[in-house]
């Protein structure tokens, strides 16, 4: 049943007036604003008695009651502890006595000094409220509930260039509040236990122009737009010597899968080496030589095997392909090297 109960205090005779919803009209309970609680808390529960105003057959009617009874008793402060002329619940949507106001901070700046802020900022210090509570399944699935249907505010909307500009300016010489910050080992533990046996719901997309599959975040940083420019959007853009070791550091060591190389192929089915980029990585080639671990790695992975040509026998090479092999060779540094 839902009930409007006054709540007074004996010592100095303030009331409050509220709605409330139960099965039990001795349940004890005296109200949950906040002035109210401070002063049950002050007081001691002792010093307080209640009486039931009206017994109402719905919801709705207990909470327009409630607006009634706060200016019936003048319970509103500093005369007693109601903090709003309207009670602790309202309605959504038309019915709620606000609807169509505007705030009473609508357009106005400045209106906290900046001593005043600093109090409030310094009074949520150290706040543990909720530090190491969870909610309950049943909690989590109401929320969940609720939230089901709701369309994001910022869905399908995009900055303008201005407030990206806006938002730049504001976070210049920001420090990243985990600048140099390192996970401890322990706390890299928890993270590993907590998520074992989870799969991880990571929504994933192909990319329309070159087919790459990834990650849904990556997708659009990386790809989409980026492919249908013919990847225009990376020229000029170099690595520092800086993120270059970092990137190589990094590396070291690790070898690649068979499917991420296959992956890597198919990424790259289409897309062709300029004249340019072709000299560069002719000229790098050029100067690349082959360490004596590498070497060695080659020599013993060709050891054993059958050359492609053995057994063969080659015919007389047509003036045609003499004429290419000669022009190859002239081409060649091994060129030098033959005793003619």
């Amino acid at each position: 049943m839902d009930i409007v109960y006054l709540t007074t205090n004996k010592v100095n005779g303030k009331q409050y007036v509220g709605s409330h919803t139960t099965e039990n009209l001795d349940d004890n309970y005296l109200g949950s604003g906040i002035i109210i609680k401070k002063a049950v808390k002050k007081y001691g529960k002792v010093n307080f008695k209640k009486e039931i105003l009206k017994i109402c057959e719905s919801r709705e009617e207990a909470i327009l009651l409630e607006e009634y009874f706060i200016n019936e008793n003048n319970s509103l402060i500093p005369t007693g502890y109601n903090i709003s002329p309207y009670g602790n619940a309202a309605f959504s949507g038309e019915k709620n006595p606000m609807y169509g106001k505007d705030p009473w901070n609508k357009g106005k700046k400045g209106i906290y000094s900046k001593e005043t802020i600093e109090k409030i900022r310094n009074s949520l210090k150290g706040n543990t409220r909720r530090l190491g509570k969870k909610h309950s399944k049943e909690t989590r699935q109401k929320i969940s509930d609720a939230s089901k249907g709701r369309v994001p505010w910022i869905k399908g909307k995009k900055h303008s260039k201005e407030t990206i500009q806006k938002l730049s300016i504001s976070h210049k010489g920001q420090i990243p509040w985990n600048k140099d910050k390192k996970t401890s080992e322990e706390t890299k533990k928890k993270l590993s236990e907590a998520h074992k046996g989870k799969k991880l719901n990571v929504p994933y997309g192909i990319c329309k122009y070159c087919g790459v599959k990834m990650k849904m975040g990556h997708l659009n940083r990386y790809h989409n737009d980026n492919c249908k420019k013919g990847f225009k959007s990376y020229e000029g853009i170099k690595h520092s010597e800086e993120t270059k070791k970092k990137i190589g550091e990094k590396n070291k060591g690790k070898k690649r899968t068979l499917e991420m190389i296959e992956k890597n192929r198919k990424s790259h089915i289409g897309i062709t080496h300029t004249d340019e980029s072709k000299k560069k990585m002719s000229e790098i080639a050029k100067k690349r030589k082959a360490t004596e671990k590498t070497k060695k790695i080659l020599s013993e992975s060709h050891k054993g095997q059958i050359p492609w040509n053995k057994g063969l026998k080659i015919g007389k090479r047509s003036e045609e392909t003499k004429k290419k092999i000669s022009e190859t060779l002239k081409r060649s540094k091994i060129y030098k090297n033959i005793e003619c």
